[in-house]
């Protein structure tokens, strides 16, 4: 047999024949030839781009005042004709390879591209959305409840510091409903931690002003020595004043005694 190749139908495809005659060959035996088979060479397919697959968009808690650290996710990409593939990811700031790459994302909606290539040809790129959130509100401690004495008739004043602490925010804003001055008796005072994604925090501590000081006694005389001594009585007239601290009206005393020396 003899192997011959030629285009059967003009589409640029070379066939290829197998052919039995005369083994001598010659133009003068080419009527004895005939035809066995024929196998049609074809072109192997084109090869085809890979397709990207980024995974599901995820949403996390902020962990610290960085971001959060998310591993992502490409294991579901695929080539058709099950080349190899690599992988390439973007976004924002940065970028990694590989099927598993982690990375520390901000607080937000962080939106990362995917690119995959078999040694040839790039994927369509495919996104996914990693979303960062802070709901957790600010840790607040507040001073210990105060027992103090009264200063004065409107009571006393007493600075209260609260602390707190935030993973998202190093400036939490603390406010409180504390009185310039406390007065006489129990006061509940609040404060209010506030981070900046709005989270916040409440506690409650007390102050109590009390009074444990009597009123303070003074007294004037008219004369303080009565000379020469010829035994009468004289009239000696005095001035009590009484003051407190924590008593702002007029307070009235009596004398119950007087010694002479």
């Amino acid at each position: 047999s003899r192997q011959i190749t030629y285009d059967s139908d003009s589409d640029g495809i070379h066939d290829r024949g197998y052919w039995t005659g005369d083994p001598h060959g010659g133009p003068q035996l080419s009527t004895t030839w005939a035809l066995l088979t024929l196998e049609k060479a074809t072109a192997p397919p084109a090869n085809q781009p890979p397709v990207a697959n980024a995974g599901e968009d995820v949403t996390v808690e902020q962990e610290s005042l960085a971001g959060t650290y998310v591993a992502l996710d490409g294991s579901g990409s695929s080539d058709p004709e099950e080349d190899p593939i690599t992988y390439l990811w973007s976004w924002d700031g940065g970028s990694a390879t590989g099927v598993n790459p982690a990375w520390t994302f901000p607080l937000g909606s962080n939106e990362v591209s995917l690119v995959v290539n078999d040694g040839e040809l790039d994927s369509e790129p495919d996104t996914v959305i990693v979303t960062v959130v802070d709901t957790t509100p600010p840790v607040l401690v507040v001073p210990e409840a105060q027992v103090v004495e009264q200063a004065d008739w409107a009571g006393t004043g007493v600075e209260l510091i609260a602390s707190a602490t935030d993973i998202c925010d190093v400036d939490v804003v603390i406010t409180s409903d504390a009185p310039e001055v406390y007065p006489l008796g129990e006061t509940l005072v609040t404060f209010t931690a506030t981070d900046d994604s709005g989270n916040t925090a409440t506690a409650t501590t007390t102050v109590t002003v009390e009074d444990t000081t009597p009123p303070e006694i003074s007294v004037e005389l008219d004369k303080t020595s009565l000379w020469p001594p010829n035994h009468k009585y004289h009239d000696v007239y005095a001035v009590v004043t009484v003051t407190d601290a924590c008593d702002a009206d007029a307070i009235s005393g009596l004398i119950v005694s007087v010694t002479s020396n």
